[in-house]
């Protein structure tokens, strides 16, 4: 819910580079299981 609020409040217009450029970079304390960008293609999701 916090990463949907920030990003309508934010000016970025997609959810990936708002993603890329603010959540992965300053709240990966508070979010300590981020998926990273080289995980995303080789990753097993269950």
């Amino acid at each position: 819910m916090t990463i949907v609020r920030t990003f309508h409040q934010s000016r970025y217009r997609d959810l990936k580079t708002y993603y890329i450029h603010v959540i992965y970079r300053y709240f990966t304390n508070e979010f300590p299981e981020l998926v990273t960008r080289g995980c995303s293609s080789s990753c097993n999701v269950s």
